[in-house]
């Protein structure tokens, strides 16, 4: 079994300092666990984007500045620890759609969030592949319950752009997501992405 397999045992006698804060308030341990899971996260979404799913979880730890048994403690599991990043990206791309709601007309802000959405799948095909677990888990049932958010947001942007009069209606949500999914796995860089990403939003227009 190798060190990474198996979860550390966490010290057993915790350092003056920390024991003296967590008899005060019990704000401080909270605020700190909280700045270490994110910082684990951070830091794992740049290994894995570096050196794929497979990234030594004790190279995250040692980047993060952290001990092994901290790392295990947020994420017992590889697995646990590519949900984390996974989400993370999730929640960015969701609020990203709202922010081309509020900041954006109805087809530049569609526009603008189907290429933020091609490039999320672009950059995590390998993360979503992984997502099936190096311990035998299944993140099955919080992928799908992504793809129901994503496609909500999908969903409200493609309407909005429907009302003004902007797109047509004989578009739904699944089809902006297939084929801008299709584009992401298949423009061979950024550049291409964006511009077929282009074309695809005009050809949404109304008929003359």
């Amino acid at each position: 079994m190798s060190p990474e397999s198996r979860r550390p045992e966490p010290p057993q006698h915790p350092e003056p300092g920390r024991e003296a804060s967590r008899r005060g308030t019990g704000r401080r341990p909270r605020a700190d666990g909280r700045r270490t899971y994110e910082r684990l996260v951070a830091v794992a979404r740049t290994s894995f984007e570096e050196q794929g799913p497979g990234a030594s979880l004790d190279g995250i730890a040692r980047r993060a500045g952290v001990a092994n048994a901290t790392l295990y403690r947020h994420f017992p599991t590889r697995t646990d620890l590519l949900v984390a990043v996974f989400a993370d990206e999730i929640d960015e791309l969701l609020r990203s759609g709202e922010e081309s709601a509020r900041d954006r007309s109805p087809l530049a802000g569609l526009r603008q969030w189907l290429l933020r959405y091609a490039d999320h799948v672009a950059s995590k095909q390998e993360l979503s592949k992984a997502l099936d677990g190096d311990d035998g888990r299944s993140a099955s049932a919080l992928v799908a319950q992504w793809r129901d958010s994503v496609r909500t947001v999908a969903a409200r942007l493609l309407r909005r752009a429907q009302e003004s009069g902007t797109v047509r209606p004989d578009i739904d949500a699944a089809d902006i997501l297939t084929v801008a999914g299709g584009i992401a796995v298949t423009a061979g860089s950024g550049e291409q992405r964006e511009r077929l990403l282009g074309m695809f939003v005009d050809g949404l227009r109304p008929h003359p």
